[in-house]
């Protein structure tokens, strides 16, 4: 949502705004949660007792998406979708993701927790130091991008 000073009305988007951004604060981390634990599986399949399971991370996902999907920004809906398209893909195949979907997976999963990372506010508190890791969506390589072997 972009919010105009000095528009009629602007106190109410004003306003609204931070109702949006405090439900993002209460709803972001239940779905950063579930894309967290998705990536630490594919990275460290060892330390699990069962390797990721594709189906029931995309019901749990289109479940969060169906109630507070409606919170993205344009930008984290985008992934969001990338995120949903891939699962979706993969679901259907009905076969154990190979190492190339894991990792195209991976970055998927990545570059949404980036953008709910930027909607929330915690890039720009956590990199004060602007030289660090992220300067923008861009540092990320877009899930269509990467390369498949």
């Amino acid at each position: 949502m972009k919010v105009r000073s000095g528009r009629h009305g602007s106190k109410f988007w004003e306003s609204m705004l931070a109702v949006i951004e405090d439900e993002r604060l209460k709803r972001y981390p239940g779905l950063y949660l579930l894309i967290s634990s998705a990536i630490k599986q594919i990275d460290y399949p060892d330390a699990f007792e069962t390797a990721l399971e594709v189906r029931l991370v995309e019901e749990k996902f289109n479940e969060w998406d169906s109630s507070w999907g409606l919170l993205f920004t344009e930008e984290s809906g985008k992934r969001a979708q990338f995120v949903r398209q891939m699962l979706r893909r993969l679901v259907r195949t009905e076969k154990v993701p190979t190492e190339s979907d894991q990792r195209e997976l991976r970055a998927s999963f990545l570059a949404l927790e980036i953008a709910l990372r930027v909607d929330t506010g915690v890039y720009a508190v956590e990199f004060a130091e602007i030289e660090r890791n992220f300067r923008s969506y861009d540092s990320v390589p877009h899930p269509e991008n990467i390369a498949t072997e």
